[in-house]
């Protein structure tokens, strides 16, 4: 069975690895993780305040495209109205 780790948590254990001299695999036997796995959040981890300080964010890039979307959707049904009130004009 698989031990699910919260986001806090493996917050926690990169940061115990990066303040205290604890060794990579004394670490995952205490923690019950493999070393993959650590190297893994490690490398997200490290990743994520890389991004964080170059201004990059991947949840504002998808709330923006998201929200270009809905205004491309909604001046097309405007378009569409527009078109239908001119026909009736005529």
């Amino acid at each position: 069975m698989k031990n699910h780790k919260s986001s806090e948590e493996k917050f926690n254990i990169i940061m115990e690895s990066i303040n205290t001299d604890i060794t990579v695999a004394d670490l995952c036997r205490k923690y019950e993780i493999t070393s993959s796995v650590y190297y893994e959040w490690r490398n997200k981890f490290f990743e994520g305040a890389k991004n964080g300080l170059a201004g990059n964010n991947p949840g504002k890039a998808r709330e923006r495209k998201r929200l270009k979307q809905m205004v491309d959707d909604q001046a097309m049904v405007i378009d569409v109205f527009k078109k239908a009130l001119e026909r009736g004009k005529k």
